[in-house]
C-alpha cells in the first residue's frame, strides 16, 4: 500500500472516530445535561419543549458531519471491497450505518424540527413520540454499526 493510500485510509479511520464518538457523546452526555436541566440550574428555568429545542440543534450540527462521514463510508467501504477484497462484516456495517444514518439526517431531524416549529402542543401528540422514538432506535443502530465498522478498520 503506497503511502498515499494509507495516509487516506487513517484520516477515514480518524473522521470515522470522531464523528462516532461525538455522536456517542451527544447521546450519552449532552442529552441528559440537557433534558435535566433543572437538576444544574438553581430553578427550572427551561420547559421540556424549549430543552426539546436544545437538543435538536445539536442533532441538527451533527447531522452534518454525520451525513458527510457516510458518503465517505460508502465510497471508501465500497473501494476497499472492491480493490482489497475487505471483509463482509466490514461492509454491512458500513451499510446500516449508512442506511440508518442518512435517514436521521435527511428524514428524522428535519421531521422534527418541522413538528417542533408547530409549537410545543404538537411535540406532544403521539405522532411525534413515535417518532422520535423510532429516530432515536436509527441513531442507536448508526453509532453502533459505527463503532462495529472501526473495529473491523483497526483490526
Amino acid at each position: 500500500m503506497n503511502s498515499f493510500v494509507r495516509f487516506l485510509s487513517k484520516t477515514y479511520i480518524l473522521f470515522l472516530t470522531v464523528v462516532v464518538g461525538f455522536s456517542l457523546f451527544a447521546g450519552a452526555v449532552v442529552a441528559p445535561v440537557i433534558f435535566n436541566s433543572a437538576l444544574f440550574l438553581s430553578e427550572p428555568l427551561l420547559s421540556r419543549f424549549q430543552e426539546g429545542l436544545l437538543m435538536t440543534e445539536v442533532f441538527v450540527r451533527l447531522s452534518y458531519p454525520l451525513a458527510l462521514l457516510c458518503v465517505l463510508s460508502l465510497v471508501y467501504e465500497v473501494y476497499q471491497f472492491v480493490t482489497v477484497k475487505t471483509d463482509w462484516w466490514a461492509l454491512l456495517s458500513m451499510f446500516v450505518m449508512v442506511t440508518t444514518g442518512l435517514l436521521f439526517c435527511f428524514y428524522f431531524v428535519p421531521q422534527i424540527v418541522e413538528l417542533q416549529s408547530q409549537g410545543a402542543l404538537v411535540t406532544q401528540s403521539g405522532g411525534f413520540a413515535t417518532l422520535h422514538k423510532i429516530s432515536e432506535v436509527s441513531f442507536k443502530i448508526t453509532v453502533l454499526s459505527g463503532i462495529i465498522l472501526i473495529y473491523r478498520r483497526l483490526k
